[in-house]
């Protein structure tokens, strides 16, 4: 499957055939990136596909493990895929065993924490959670900036001791901890209290809220309609009471968790930063008011979701100091009003999974943009540069967690969810050392981006090196 979408997007690139490559995205349902990256695995081994059979037959060792790596990590191929692919081309070292071995020892001298260089030392806000391999919990905590994943590890279990050893370990690295995004997982917390005691705690804002009462809003919504079905069933000229009170119940609902939704946007629709103390008594009243509606299952979450309000808020501390080092850069207060609103409806854009809700974000986020654009005019491309980097310094939830899972996924699923820790330090490896092709980190590496220091090699390169340097006679 992967091989022909390759192909045909190979033959569309060659025929210069306008638009084909988002129509085999939607013919084959997934991303345009995911091709990209299929064409890049086919141009980089073509060379090797196509040569004479003689030139095949001599062919290294190394360059054979840099053709599974690629199968395997750009092309997200199961080993037996890797083992016929390269059979078909009378590749050497395709036997399924082999490539298993191979693949298998590599991750093995990897770490499965990121390695910096000994003298130094970065301070950042991480982000933490756990995804699962069927039953099996896989422990991640990455930088939500760069995205770099910092430590990834297979765990026996979820217990406070297992996350407090993962924390130390990530400190062990170089991290220095100021701040840690998790959700309120026991063993979570309990580890993070334990090995992180000066870190400030910042809620997941997604998990607190808008995953705690989120589901609520359509569940109820849906009860809504069938009582209103049977009502019509039943020959009634209007709604019953039982019906008359669901609706009540919905439309009240809705109207409080809208309002705490509201209130955890950093900025007011003028572009100045909230009142922290006004926010966080909007939602504290909002909750209350949630737990007189009546329902035990809205009350029993509006309880829940007061106990994390003391720290659901800490993230406004970081928009007031980005905030502060924008108008020390001396930003125009207009502008820097403007541009605030702007990056928060891009991350409206992002998080909206209603197509009118995207494009209604999309509209008030280029509609900002106009404005700063025709204030700051020349200066707009320094200056909204300048902003944005500042306000993605904060930092509302572990979401970049779940962008890593997304990213893992399909390798697990090939795998038939069989993960080993040596694959998942060969996934860390890859995902911090290749480059973004698309979006904001465009052109860069995630390792790049944290470390700030210029990536000259690509990944698959480092790696052979990371690989030697550990074991001189794996490619004799």
């Amino acid at each position: 499957m992967r091989l022909e979408i390759a192909s045909i997007a190979h033959t569309a690139q060659t025929l210069n055939m306008w638009g084909a490559i988002t129509n085999l995205s939607k013919d084959y349902s997934v991303s345009r990136n995911f091709i990209y990256e299929l064409l890049k695995v086919l141009k980089d081994t073509s060379s090797l596909i196509f040569a004479p059979s003689k030139a095949i037959t001599q062919l290294s060792k190394k360059d054979a493990v840099a053709v599974m790596l690629h199968y395997r990590m750009i092309g997200r191929c199961s080993l037996e895929s890797i083992s016929e692919l390269m059979k078909i081309r009378s590749l050497p070292f395709s036997g399924l065993g082999t490539i298993s071995e191979m693949l298998s020892k590599i991750g093995n001298t990897l770490p499965s924490n990121i390695k910096l260089d000994k003298n130094m030392r970065l301070l950042i806000l991480i982000a933490s959670d756990e995804v699962f391999s069927k039953s099996t919990p896989i422990l991640i905590t990455v930088d939500p900036i760069s995205s770099a994943i910092l430590k990834i590890e297979k765990a026996e279990n979820r217990k406070g001791e297992t996350w407090k050893k993962h924390f130390d370990e990530v400190k062990e690295s170089g991290i220095s901890v100021i701040g840690v995004v998790r959700d309120e997982g026991n063993g979570l917390a309990l580890g993070a209290k334990e090995s992180l005691p000066e870190a400030i705690y910042q809620v997941d804002s997604y998990h607190a809220i808008a995953h705690r009462f989120g589901e609520l809003v359509g569940k109820l919504e849906k009860r809504v309609n069938k009582l209103k079905e049977a009502d019509v069933k039943d020959g009634l000229e209007k709604n019953s009471k039982e019906t008359e009170d669901a609706i009540e119940l919905s439309d009240n609902f809705s109207y409080l968790y809208y309002c705490i939704i509201n209130e955890l946007k950093p900025f007011c629709h003028t572009g100045e930063i909230r009142n922290r103390a006004s926010a966080n008594g909007e939602i504290e009243t909002a909750l209350e008011l949630m737990q007189t509606l009546g329902s035990d299952e809205v009350n029993k979450r509006a309880k829940s979701a007061k106990k994390v309000l003391p720290n659901l808020l800490n993230y406004f501390e970081q928009t007031k100091k980005s905030i502060e080092e924008c108008q020390k850069e001396g930003v125009n207060k207009d502008a820097l009003e403007f541009l605030s609103l702007a990056w928060q409806w891009g991350k409206a854009v992002v998080k909206a999974k209603d197509i009118d809700r995207k494009h209604r974000a999309i509209e008030q986020r280029d509609i900002y943009i106009y404005f700063a654009k025709e204030l700051l005019k020349d200066e707009y491309e320094s200056i909204s540069q300048l902003v944005f980097g500042k306000l993605e310094l904060i930092i509302q939830a572990s979401s970049m967690v779940e962008c890593i899972n997304s990213i893992l996924r399909p390798y697990l699923n090939n795998s038939k969810n069989n993960v080993s820790q040596g694959f998942l330090n060969l996934f860390m490896f890859y995902h911090n050392h290749r480059r973004y092709r698309a979006g904001k980190r465009k052109g860069s590496s995630p390792m790049e981006l944290l470390t700030r220091k210029e990536q000259k090699e690509e990944w698959v390169e480092l790696l052979m090196d990371s690989v030697e340097e550990a074991n001189p006679s794996f490619f004799l």
